[in-house]
C-alpha cells in the first residue's frame, strides 16, 4: 500500500504518505485534525503525520483548502485522454493528442475519394504524396461523363417536349373540326368524340405536367452545368499547378541525387587518399613528436634554472645598486632640511631686524622732539642702517636663488641617475636559430639578422659567416656585429659604448655554452653614427671552429645562437 497514491475521504488530498486507519477509512493529516475525533471508539487507531502537506505529483507545497484547484493546473497531475481514455501527465497531454492513435483525421481530400486517416504528423506526411493526382484526374473525368449524360437527358426532354407540342395542335385540328361539322351524325358519333375528347383532356394535362417537370429538370440541369463548370475550372488550375511543381520537384530531385552521386565518388577518392597518406606520415609524424618533446623538455629545463641564476644575481646587483642610491638622496635630504633651516633662521632675523627699527624710528620720533643737536647722528646712523638692510636683502635674494638652483640641479641629477641605472641594467637577449647550416655552408652564403634594440633606439645587425672570414676562413665559424641607419639617430649618443655577449647554446648538456664577449672600441669607426645604411662590421673571425660544433652546438644541422647582456657603458 505504500507504493499505491491513495485519497483522503473528507478532503480528496492525494498522497504516497497517506496509510489507511485501522477503521478502513483514509484520512489526512490535515482532517484528523479539523473533524471531531472524540465520538469514535477508543479502539480507533489514528496515525499522525509530521511529513509537510506536499503534491504527491510535482513536488511542491500545497494548501489543503484549495486541492482541486491545485489537481486542476498541476502540470504533473495524470488526465485521462478524450480518444483513447488512457491516462497521462498534463503537460504531455498535448503532445499525446497529436500523437494517439484514436485520435484518427480524414485528409483533406476526402470530398474527393481519398479514405486516409491517421493522426497528424501522419496527415501530414500524407497530404504531400502522389495519389491525390489520380484522384483529381478521376474526378474531372467523371465531370465529363456527368455533363455529356445531362445533355443527353436534356436532348430527350427536349424531343419529348416537341412531340407534346405536336399532339396539342393535332387535338386543336380536331376540335376546330368537330365545330364545323353538322350535328346529324346520330348518337354513336357523339358518343366517341366524347370518348375521345376525355382522352385528349386527360393526356394533354399528363403531358403539361410532365412538361413542367422536365423544365424545372431542365433549370436545374442548367444550374448543376455551371456549378460543374466552375468546378471543373478549379480543379484543372489546380491539377497544372501541382503537375507544374511535380515536374519542378522532380528535377529538382534528379539534379540532387546526381550532384550525390558526385560527390559520393569524390569522398570515395579522397578518403582512400587520405587513409593512404595518414598510414604512411603516421609512424614518421610520432617519432619527430617524441623526439622534439624529448629535446623542448630538456630545452626548458636548462633554460629555466639558467634564467633563474640570472635573474636572481641581476636582482642582488639592482637592490644594492637601489640602496647606494637610497643613501645618496637621503644625504642631499639632509643638505636641504640644513638649507631649509637657515632660512629660516634668516627670515627670524629679518623679523627681528624690523621690529628694531620700529623701535628705532619711534624713539627716532621722540628724539627730534627733544634732542635736536643728536638729529645728524641718527640720521648717519640710519644711513648706515639702510645700507646694510639693502646689503641683506641682496644677500637674501642672492642665497634663495642659489638654493632653489641647487635644488632643481640636485633633482635633475637624481632624474638622470635613475635614468642611467635603469638603461644600464635593462635585460635584453636575442636568440637566432640557425638551420640548415651544411647547405649555407655548401654555397657559402653570408647570412645577417637585424636586431632592433628597441629600448636603447639603435638598430643592429647580427653577421653570422659558416665558412669563416679573415683570420677564421675555412676552420672557425664567424660572427660579427654591424650597426645600421635607424629612425632614432638623430637624438642618440654616438659612437655606441656598448658590451654585449654572443653565445652558441649547448643543444645536449645545456651547460657549457660557448660564449665570447663583444665590446666596442672608440678608435674604431664600426661604432659611429652610419652615414650609409650600414657601418663596418666589428666581431669575432674565430668564434668557434667546425670541429667543436658537433655535436654540442650543432644538432640535426641546426645552431642556436645568443645575443644577449646588451647594455650602455
Amino acid at each position: 500500500m505504500d507504493s499505491e497514491i491513495l485519497s483522503c475521504v473528507s478532503c480528496g488530498f492525494e498522497s504516497w504518505n497517506l496509510k489507511v486507519q485501522l477503521c478502513g477509512h483514509v484520512y489526512c493529516r490535515r482532517c484528523i485534525k479539523k473533524s471531531d475525533l472524540s465520538g469514535l471508539p477508543e479502539s480507533v487507531g489514528v496515525h499522525w503525520y509530521s511529513d509537510d502537506d506536499v503534491c504527491c505529483y510535482c513536488n511542491k507545497p500545497l494548501d489543503l483548502d484549495n486541492i482541486r484547484s491545485h489537481y486542476d493546473n498541476c502540470e504533473m497531475y495524470p488526465i485521462s485522454c478524450n480518444f483513447c481514455s488512457k491516462k497521462y501527465i498534463r503537460c504531455t497531454m498535448d503532445i499525446h493528442v497529436q500523437e494517439c492513435v484514436c485520435n484518427l483525421r480524414h485528409c483533406k481530400f476526402f470530398q474527393i475519394g481519398c479514405q486516409f486517416q491517421g493522426t497528424k504528423a501522419e496527415i501530414e506526411g500524407h497530404e504531400g504524396d502522389k495519389v491525390h493526382l489520380e484522384l483529381m484526374m478521376n474526378l474531372l473525368l467523371n465531370l465529363q461523363i456527368e455533363q455529356s449524360g445531362n445533355v443527353s437527358m436534356l436532348a430527350h426532354s427536349f424531343n419529348e417536349i416537341l412531340s407534346l407540342q405536336n399532339v396539342d395542335n393535332q387535338i386543336k385540328l380536331t376540335d376546330d373540326v368537330e365545330a364545323k361539322s353538322p350535328v346529324a351524325g346520330g348518337d354513336d358519333f357523339n358518343c366517341n368524340l366524347t370518348n375521345t375528347e376525355w382522352k385528349v383532356i386527360n393526356d394533354t394535362s399528363t403531358y403539361e405536367e410532365t412538361i413542367k417537370q422536365h423544365e424545372m429538370e431542365i433549370i436545374y440541369c442548367k444550374q448543376k452545368i455551371s456549378d460543374l463548370q466552375l468546378e471543373q475550372a478549379k480543379l484543372i488550375y489546380q491539377n497544372t499547378q501541382l503537375e507544374h511543381n511535380y515536374d519542378s520537384v522532380k528535377e529538382m530531385l534528379d539534379q540532387h541525387s546526381k550532384e550525390i552521386q558526385n560527390l559520393s565518388k569524390k569522398l570515395e577518392l579522397q578518403t582512400g587518399e587520405f587513409f593512404t597518406d595518414a598510414a604512411d606520415n603516421k609512424n614518421v609524424l610520432n617519432k619527430k613528436i617524441n623526439h622534439v618533446k624529448n629535446g623542448t623538455t630538456q630545452m626548458e629545463k636548462n633554460i629555466s634554472s639558467s634564467m633563474k641564476l640570472k635573474i636572481n644575481a641581476f636582482e642582488k646587483e639592482y637592490t644594492k645598486k637601489i640602496e647606494q642610491f637610497e643613501k645618496i638622496i637621503a644625504e642631499q635630504t639632509a643638505v636641504l632640511e640644513q638649507l631649509a633651516k637657515q632660512q629660516t633662521d634668516q627670515s627670524d632675523k629679518a623679523q627681528n631686524y624690523e621690529q628694531t627699527l620700529s623701535t628705532m624710528m619711534t624713539a627716532n620720533d621722540q628724539l627730534t622732539k627733544a634732542v635736536v643737536e643728536d638729529r645728524l647722528l641718527l640720521n648717519d646712523r640710519i644711513d648706515i642702517v639702510s645700507r646694510k638692510q639693502v646689503v641683506f636683502e641682496t644677500d637674501y635674494t642672492r642665497d634663495k636663488d642659489k638654493v632653489e638652483k641647487m635644488c632643481n640641479i640636485q633633482k635633475l641629477d637624481i632624474i638622470a641617475i635613475g635614468k642611467k641605472l635603469s638603461s644600464r641594467h635593462t635585460p635584453f637577449q636575442y636568440i637566432w636559430k640557425f638551420e640548415n647550416y651544411s647547405s649555407h655552408r655548401q654555397i657559402d652564403e653570408k647570412l645577417g639578422r637585424v636586431i632592433e634594440v628597441y629600448k636603447f633606439g639603435y638598430k643592429l645587425r647580427l653577421k653570422l659567416y659558416p665558412n669563416g672570414i679573415g683570420d677564421g676562413k675555412g676552420s672557425h665559424l664567424s660572427i660579427f656585429l654591424q650597426v645600421m641607419k635607424g629612425p632614432n639617430d638623430a637624438i642618440l649618443n654616438w659612437p655606441i659604448k656598448c658590451n654585449a655577449d654572443i653565445s652558441a647554446l649547448d643543444q645536449l648538456l645545456r651547460k657549457n655554452h660557448w660564449t665570447h664577449q663583444l665590446k666596442s672600441d672608440l678608435i674604431l669607426k664600426c661604432y659611429d653614427k652610419p652615414i650609409s645604411d650600414c657601418n663596418p662590421g666589428h666581431g669575432i673571425p674565430t668564434f668557434i671552429a667546425f670541429d667543436e660544433l658537433i655535436p654540442r652546438y650543432l644538432v640535426d644541422d641546426t645552431m642556436y645562437s645568443v645575443f644577449g647582456h646588451f647594455s650602455i657603458r
